[in-house]
Parts: C-alpha cells; structure tokens; sequence
C-alpha cells in the first residue's frame, strides 16, 4: 500500500490559517483523516484469510502499522455471511456465558478492539482460512501517514476538515467560528461524496455485514 506523511497535506492547511504551528496543524489533519475514513469508509481493504485454532476467540488482523478498522463491510466462514453482533446482542441471544460457547462452526463476529474481531462461538478445531473479511479502515492516533489514493483524491477536502477544526479552537489567534462553520460543512460535503463514490464503485452500498436484531 501506497502512503504519504501527513505533511503533504500541509499546502492545504497553513496558508489559510495564520499563525498555526506546524504541530497544531498535522494533528489537525490526522484527525480529520480518521474522521473521513470513518465517515465515507472510503478506505477499503480485503484482508488476509482468518486461520482458527482450537480454544482460541480473539484474533489480530493483518492490518498496517498505524490503521484500525472503522467498520466490517462484509464477513464470511467460506461463502455463507457471518453476523456482526455488539456483546449486548451477543448477550441477548446467548446468555451471559457467551464469551463461555465453544463450536465447530462460527456464528457470529464481534470487536473488542479495533484490530482485532471475536469469533463467537470459540472454535474447537484448527481451520485454516475460513473467515474472510473486507473493512474499511481508519487511521489511528498513533499514526504519521495515510493511504495515498486519499491525498491524490481528497487532498482539498482533508484540508477543509483541518481547518474547520483548527478555526474551532478556543483561545488560539486563529480562532474564528464563522470560517470553522464553513469549512466543516464543505468536509461533509467531501466526505458525502466519496461515500457516494466508493459505494457505486463497489457496486453495492457502505453496509454490507448483517447486524443480529437486539
């Protein structure tokens, strides 16, 4: 994957904010980055098959350093879906020992963090690439870079969602919240349209992974 630092955005932010530091503006613009992600889901990945191995519920996945999932588009054991379920719907339809289950077959799908996914129930046997998965991902807070398709495509627009934040602070000399309004709603105009993007790219709309009915 190909990726650019945060500075690279920068032509984008500091000429239209006077007196931001450097510092204040790339983190300004790694939080509007995950905001876009986690709002357009326009960063989408297959990852590698998920190996099951006996006793074992939780899974690391095969993510780059720095990204974190913002949302399970699709999940499946083989071609059958796989329902993605919250623990308070696990609990609704398990009972309290749900995290207790073991099977020789998965259900559902859950997340504890946002690198990892549970598979409920937990599996008894080793099965070797059975859960296949496609996300859309989200920069973390720890990261420096971002994918590069979303600086070559939206660059302008990450910087509309700097701004609006940058504008929005009080107490800075660049305060200004008529400016902050502004830009933030260009960013959700951005945003909107990429999802619009990815969806008819995709063929199919943002949300693709069943949720369990509580």
């Amino acid at each position: 994957m190909s990726t650019v630092p945060y500075e690279a955005f920068l032509p984008e932010v500091l000429p239209y904010v006077r007196d931001c530091p450097e510092f204040a503006a790339i983190n300004a613009i790694r939080n509007a980055c995950a905001e876009f992600c986690l709002k357009s889901t326009y960063w989408r990945r297959s990852l590698e098959p998920v190996t099951l191995v006996p006793d074992q519920a939780e899974y690391d996945l095969d993510l780059d350093l720095g990204t974190g999932i913002a949302i399970i588009m699709q999940a499946y054991w083989d071609d059958r879906p796989i329902t993605h379920a919250s623990d308070e719907q696990l609990v609704i339809h398990y009972g309290q020992n749900w995290r207790e289950l073991s099977g020789d077959g998965v259900n559902f799908i859950t997340q504890d963090s946002l690198d990892t996914i549970r598979v409920v129930p937990t599996p008894t046997e080793n099965i070797t690439g059975r859960i296949h998965l496609h996300v859309a991902l989200r920069p973390l807070r720890t990261s420096v870079r971002i994918d590069k398709a979303i600086f070559e495509r939206f660059a302008e627009v990450i910087g509309f969602g700097a701004r609006a934040r940058l504008h929005d602070t009080p107490g800075q000399p660049y305060e200004d919240k008529e400016a902050a309004l502004k830009y933030r709603k260009w960013f959700q105009s951005g945003y909107g349209q990429a999802t619009i993007e990815v969806s008819k790219a995709s063929g199919r709309g943002p949300l693709q992974v069943r949720y369990v009915n509580p």
